[in-house]
């Protein structure tokens, strides 16, 4: 998990090429509200607090749990929907902002926010509960594939020796 730093996620990409990245939900919010307060980027109070409730749409209501939900699905939805605000088609540095920040990372966001759901804080069970259901579930289903994989192989590899071994020595 980290807060958005791209040193550190190249980093994490290099060294654990399988791991997925998950954002820190408490700093995402953190950096929202405050590039969002920040005068210089031209939003009023108005424009500000529905830039927020749509990137938190985006980040908080994944249906990641919901059966035949998927995550890409979900993202491609709310990022559809945060497009559509006013403020992201009528001012150019929110775009700017967005596209280069935070929706060049789909990969990265559409997994993250494990801690809070609407805004809400998890409890600690629950964040457990997610993380068995989503990252150990998968880790284990790759195991699985990867298994059958390498017993077919080593079935194939064996097979001369092991028909040798059936039948007994020869005479």
């Amino acid at each position: 998990m980290t807060d958005y730093s791209e040193a550190e996620m190249l980093a994490i990409e290099k060294v654990f090429p399988e791991a997925r990245i998950y954002l820190c939900d408490f700093h995402c919010e953190q950096a929202w509200q405050r590039w969002t307060k920040n005068r210089n980027h031209g939003l009023n109070d108005d424009e500000a607090s529905a830039l927020l409730v749509a990137l938190r749409s985006l980040a908080y209501d994944p249906p990641c749990r919901d059966e035949g939900q998927a995550p890409d699905k979900h993202f491609r939805e709310a990022e559809s929907k945060l497009q559509d605000v006013d403020v992201f088609r009528s001012n150019m540095q929110v775009r700017n902002w967005l596209n280069g920040k935070w929706l060049s990372i789909p990969e990265v966001l559409k997994y993250s926010f494990l801690n809070t759901s609407n805004g809400k804080k998890r409890t600690l069970s629950e964040t457990f509960t997610i993380i068995v259901e989503r990252f150990l579930e998968e880790q284990k289903r790759k195991f699985v594939v990867m298994d059958v994989s390498q017993l077919s192989s080593f079935r194939s590899s064996t097979a001369p020796y092991q028909s040798a071994s059936t039948t007994g020595p020869r005479e």
